[in-house]
């Protein structure tokens, strides 16, 4: 997995982390659903998903 520009510990947005894991969005966002890999951050008001 390439990491190159992303710190331990910071959070990146599902399309990141998608593209970091060669995973899709809608992959991602159907584990978080099933409780598979849930987000580290999920915005209450607009639902952005950040994982870190």
């Amino acid at each position: 997995m390439h990491t190159a520009g992303v710190d331990s510990g910071e959070l990146v947005g599902v399309s990141a982390f998608a593209q970091l894991s060669g995973l899709t969005v809608e992959t991602l966002r159907h584990y978080h659903q099933v409780g598979l890999l849930v987000p580290a951050q999920v915005d209450g008001r607009t639902g952005y998903r950040a994982a870190g």
